[in-house]
């Protein structure tokens, strides 16, 4: 959507397909780009998983686990 409203606000200004055009949706993308990675997605992307490690509780009835658990 934000490429969209760029894309229209561009026309709008008459700004002519070409380098300053590219450039101005690239310069966007990537701000929206960095604005995900490091704001909304809170290092769950850059990190990976290893960083989400979840602590186990141990089984409270070991008879729940079945034959051989």
């Amino acid at each position: 959507m934000l490429i969209a409203g760029t894309m229209l606000v561009l026309d709008q200004l008459g700004v002519p397909f070409g380098m300053l055009y590219g450039g101005v949706l690239t310069v966007v993308s990537g701000i929206t780009t960095l604005a995900f990675l490091f704001f909304v997605d809170r290092d769950r992307v850059i990190a990976g998983a290893h960083r989400r490690r979840v602590a186990r509780s141990p089984v409270a009835d070991p008879d729940a686990l079945g034959p051989g658990g």
